[in-house]
């Protein structure tokens, strides 16, 4: 990009050339709208290293922008972040629920109260 100097300016090199300015607007709206990983996650309750995860393996389907020299960026799409919702969204017997490990009426959780069993076990034979 080409830079016209204004000896009049602060900054000299803060007025550009029309064409220059016209390109990268074109570009810039050429580029594919969507969602970004930090906003699926969001949405999804997961975490952004997960939405990388997942796209990385495919389950997302995810267009890849290059951003700078060396950077990428993903754009996710409405209809993907759709799938992507159903595929993902978590079952009831995925996660154990928290009544499952303690209660309060209990002075101790269900899991280490076996654990304090076999360790007696072991330790009276």
């Amino acid at each position: 990009m080409e830079s016209i100097l204004d000896p009049h300016r602060l900054h000299k090199e803060a007025r550009y050339q029309k064409a220059e300015v016209d390109r990268l607007v074109y570009e810039k709206q050429s580029l594919p709208t969507g969602m970004s990983p930090n906003e699926v996650a969001k949405k999804l309750g997961l975490s952004v290293q997960s939405v990388y995860k997942y796209i990385q393996e495919g389950s997302i389907k995810a267009k890849a922008v290059p951003y700078g020299d060396e950077r990428t960026i993903y754009v996710i799409s409405e209809t993907t972040y759709e799938e992507a919702a159903e595929l993902l969204k978590p079952s009831e017997s995925q996660r154990p629920k928290r009544f499952e490990y303690y209660h309060p009426s209990h002075p101790i959780s269900p899991f280490f109260q076996i654990e304090l069993n076999y360790y007696l076990t072991c330790v009276n034979l």
